[in-house]
């Protein structure tokens, strides 16, 4: 039985969150948040160039994972949706609101060239996806995320 690219990628990704949720939330850190969010980016651009090394773009595998239009930010979005909504109700010793946060905005930030096209603040070519310029834009968006952290932290 050969096992389609998509569910080995997929399974792949989900057993790489909850290795990061386990073992971010059994630390403690006072950095969960951002420890986590670094390592969701770190997690889904490994898979993603493991992925166009191993099949190239051309692939049709490739073309279908690109060309979905379920993207990761937006189940970012849902992640930060749910912890904001159910906050008082997940409040326990079992789930870790900012290791959960910090995965839900990995996942933003590690398409922030797929945020910035939608929103049309700059027309990026269609080759600039999983680009070096693509990963420098994230590390730079990752990095300006700390700053902007460390500000609001350091208000408080």
């Amino acid at each position: 039985m050969v096992v389609p690219l998509e569910v080995f990628f997929s399974g792949l990704l989900v057993l790489g969150l909850v290795i990061i949720y386990w073992t971010v939330s059994k630390s403690k850190s006072k950095y969960q948040l951002e420890i986590s969010s670094g390592l969701t980016i770190f997690l889904y651009r490994l898979v993603t160039y493991l992925t166009i090394y191993l099949y190239g773009v051309n692939s049709p595998s490739w073309q279908r994972i690109y060309s979905d239009s379920w993207n990761h930010y937006q189940l970012g979005l849902v992640i930060l949706i749910f912890v904001y909504l159910f906050r008082d109700k997940i409040k326990n010793k079992y789930f870790q609101i900012p290791v959960i946060l910090g995965v839900g905005i990995g996942m933003i930030l590690d398409e922030i060239s797929d945020i910035i096209k939608l929103l049309a603040i700059v027309q990026l070519p269609y080759h600039f996806r999983d680009s070096l310029p693509d990963l420098l834009l994230i590390i730079f968006t990752y990095l300006v995320f700390l700053i902007i952290r460390k500000l609001i932290i350091r208000d408080k």
